[in-house]
């Protein structure tokens, strides 16, 4: 496994591919669960990677399983991003992330 996963719904897996990073699009609790612990649980800890990234909607699917795993766990690092999807999950935008770094409104 590289250094980096994503696991998040399709388009923001496959934008993270085009710069070489990993992950595993998936919808619903189920599949994020299992993509979760596949990337946290490999037979070998070196396998792991050291940052996992999640679309806040899927941190808000994994809520419990991610509060125990930063509790008590040290890598992955878990970094949650914004959805596509406006106001997911109370999270900004992609948009809005991007118009509150460059400072204007497109």
């Amino acid at each position: 496994m590289s250094e980096i996963f994503v696991i998040a719904e399709e388009e923001i897996v496959l934008a993270f591919r085009l710069i070489g990073v990993a992950g595993r699009a998936v919808e619903g609790r189920d599949e994020a669960l299992k993509a979760f612990r596949d990337a946290t649980s490999p037979r070998e800890r070196n396998l792991r990677p050291k940052v996992l990234i999640l679309a806040c909607e899927v941190a808000q699917l994994l809520e419990p399983e991610l509060r125990d795993w930063e509790l008590g766990s040290s890598y992955p690092l878990v970094v949650p991003i914004p959805s596509q999807k406006p106001g997911a999950a109370g999270y900004p935008s992609v948009a809005d992330v991007v118009r509150q770094a460059i400072g204007i409104a497109v």
